[in-house]
């Protein structure tokens, strides 16, 4: 007894299909050989881009929180430098009647830079 469910291909349609099935073997064949770890070394790779990922995202997030730290210790720096200015410029002014520390600190500037010193 026959098997019904499979189709009967002869003559020009056998041809046919005999050289689609060539064809097909022909670019298989063309591939080359199936790498069976493809797959394992497919999720090696990903593991190791997530986690170069995830390294990549912390220094980024160090650097963003480390300029911001610069930048608030340079705020406070600034603002305790001009407090203490201050304060000795007031001190500076009560000793000395015509002068204050401001002028001062331009004099001695001034002379650093002729003496060629660096600041």
């Amino acid at each position: 007894m026959a098997d019904t469910t499979i189709l009967m291909v002869t003559g020009d349609e056998l041809a046919a299909e005999d050289q689609a099935h060539r064809e097909m073997r022909a670019r298989l064949d063309a591939m080359g050989p199936v790498n069976m770890m493809a797959l394992e070394e497919y999720k090696e790779t990903a593991e190791r881009h997530e986690f170069l990922s995830t390294q990549r995202k912390d220094l980024l997030d160090a650097i963003e929180n480390t300029a911001a730290t610069i930048k608030e210790i340079d705020q406070v720096s600034r603002q305790k430098f001009e407090e203490a200015f201050n304060k000795i410029n007031e001190n500076f002014q009560a000793r000395s009647a015509n002068s204050s520390a401001r002028t001062w600190l331009h004099a001695a500037h001034r002379s650093r830079k002729q003496r060629g010193e660096r600041h």
